[in-house]
């Protein structure tokens, strides 16, 4: 993917927030371990326009305790360039990933933003009020209480390189209390 100039990038942002609701869903995708337990899981979900062409947004869930960490937007990809922007993002997370329906995607973002709330977390990424346009909450099913966020019935934090730990912490510990959460201790 080619670098958007400012001007573009606002036209994004805007056909995202403006336009984008009311398309319909294309393909969604997201990390094969999803259902298994892995605590950061990326999410893709795209639309088809009325050109034909694709535009998708990204999202980074973390099922542990964080919820939503980052959220990226893009529009007027052909469907294989979209399906190499998928496969190279992976490719560099490490990670395989799979085909998923639109319930499961969404069961997965507001379920994770759900469980973050619990803990007293607001979706981190500043873009999700526009992302979040994206979505419908409609697909939201009974299949969000399938998914386990956290793990062994509580929240886990673990810590990624740019988190601020100490806030987190004490974010997690006001809310939940010193025993109410795991704590994993960064490798870095």
């Amino acid at each position: 993917m080619q670098q958007l100039t400012k001007k573009e990038r606002q036209l994004t942002r805007k056909y995202i927030a403006n336009k984008s609701s009311d398309l319909p869903f294309y393909k969604c995708y997201a990390s094969a371990d999803w259902f298994s337990g892995h605590e950061l899981v990326s999410v893709y979900v795209s639309k088809k326009m009325h050109s034909g062409k694709i535009c998708c947004c990204v999202y980074l869930i973390d099922k542990g305790c964080l919820g939503l960490k980052s959220t990226l937007y893009f529009i007027n990809m052909d469907a294989n360039e979209y399906e190499d922007f998928v496969d190279e993002n992976f490719m560099r997370e490490g990670r395989e990933y799979e085909q998923i329906n639109e319930e499961t995607a969404h069961n997965l973002i507001f379920g994770g933003i759900d469980h973050a709330a619990s803990c007293g977390f607001d979706p981190m990424d500043k873009d999700w009020a526009i992302t979040q346009r994206f979505l419908d909450e409609d697909l939201i099913t009974d299949g969000i209480d399938e998914i386990e966020f956290g793990k062994d019935g509580k929240p886990i934090y673990l810590t990624g390189p740019y988190d601020d730990i100490k806030k987190n912490l004490r974010v997690l510990t006001n809310n939940l209390g010193e025993d109410g959460f795991t704590y994993v201790a960064p490798p870095f």
